[in-house]
């Protein structure tokens, strides 16, 4: 017996179909209980890659030294600069 490339290509897109239904049906029902992490983005969250060296170092100092533009005291803990012992090999870094 001969089978179709028609047939065969038209079984298979139905076949493709019930399963995309059963799928999104499945989805429907049970997604809300799919484990999903809690941890969002926040809006104002952009990716950025490092071009060159110019660019990583306006991000280090951005981020060694944002606290004072937002007037935080000098031993506020969470910048980098007082993180010295947590960085290993912290003198080659400078």
């Amino acid at each position: 017996m001969e089978r179709s490339v028609r047939g065969d290509r038209r079984l298979r897109d139905e076949f493709d179909k019930t399963v995309l239904k059963y799928r999104e049906k499945y989805i429907e029902k049970h997604g809300s209980k799919i484990y999903q992490p809690e941890f969002k983005w926040q809006k104002s969250f952009h990716d950025h890659i490092i071009k060159n060296e110019k660019d990583f170092e306006y991000h280090w100092n951005y981020t060694m030294y944002n606290f004072a533009k937002h007037n935080l005291p000098d031993d506020w803990k969470y910048t980098g600069l007082n993180f010295s012992d947590l960085i290993d090999d912290y003198d080659n870094i400078l």
